[in-house]
C-alpha cells in the first residue's frame, strides 16, 4: 500500500533513499503495517521519534496504517 511520510526537524536526516520510496514523500509499505514497523524499516531511531500524527490526529506507534494515510513523525518538542 502507499502512504506519505513526513519526518520533521532532525528526523529528516534518517529518511533513507530506498526501493520503497515512490517519490519525494510517498512510500510503499506492507498492508497492515504499524507506525513502529515503518520506523524499523526506515531505521528511524525510536529514541528520537516521539510524536506521531496520522491524517492530523495524534496516535501511538501501534497504529495500523491504511492506504493513502499521511504519517507525520516528530521529535520531542522542547521550547521556552
Amino acid at each position: 500500500m502507499k502512504i506519505k511520510i513526513k519526518a520533521v526537524s532532525i528526523l529528516r536526516q534518517y529518511m533513507p533513499l530506498s526501493d520503497s520510496r515512490l517519490d519525494e514523500e510517498s512510500w510503499r509499505v506492507p498492508e497492515g503495517a504499524t507506525i513502529g514497523e515503518v520506523l524499523q524499516v526506515l531505521n528511524i531511531p525510536v529514541k528520537y521519534a516521539k510524536i506521531f500524527m496520522v491524517n492530523g490526529i495524534r496516535v501511538d506507534q501501534g497504529k495500523v496504517l491504511n492506504e493513502g494515510d499521511i504519517l507525520h513523525i516528530l521529535p520531542t518538542i522542547i521550547g521556552g
